[in-house]
């Protein structure tokens, strides 16, 4: 063969002819680099069998497809979501503020005011706190909206 020949190859990934101009060196076996990497790091997925497309940074095959790592993913976030929540939950019922479950989860405050709020909407058991005296509900109960005046006239007459 001498320089300037033109041969057809078959790639050895994906099985198309393709041609070839003689050159310095040995004949190729892949078609281009796109066909070389998804035949040297691509895989099958272990859950639904599909095809996975790996890259030359893998450490081999990726054992999931996109589809399948992506709904799992989602599994693992609904878990967390759920044990979060149920954290929130006993938290409260332990009579914590939400300032105090905020410093022990690792949250702001007025984050974790939200994420109470929003537990509350999907129903769950939250009970809201009052932060009036006893006094301070009695009156509110007599008074109505106007109870915060009565009880600041009642302080001042004090």
């Amino acid at each position: 063969m001498k320089r300037g020949d033109v041969r057809m190859l078959t790639c050895a990934g994906c099985g198309k002819r393709f041609r070839w101009v003689c050159k310095k060196g040995s004949l190729p076996k892949w078609c281009s680099d796109r066909c070389r990497k998804r035949t040297l790091y691509s895989g099958v997925c272990v859950d639904c069998g599909g095809r996975t497309y790996g890259d030359r940074y893998s450490a081999g095959p990726i054992k999931r497809c996109k589809y399948c790592a992506h709904a799992i993913l989602i599994q693992n976030t609904k878990a967390a979501s759920r044990c979060r929540r149920d954290e929130i939950v006993a938290m409260w019922a332990e009579g914590l503020s939400i300032r105090e479950i905020a410093e022990e989860l690792g949250s702001k405050y007025g984050s974790m005011g939200s994420e109470i709020g929003r537990l509350r909407r999907e129903g769950e058991p939250l009970p809201r706190r009052h932060r009036l005296s006893p006094d301070g509900i009695a009156a509110m109960r007599e008074n109505g909206k106007r109870a915060a005046r009565h009880l600041a006239d009642e302080r001042l007459a004090t």
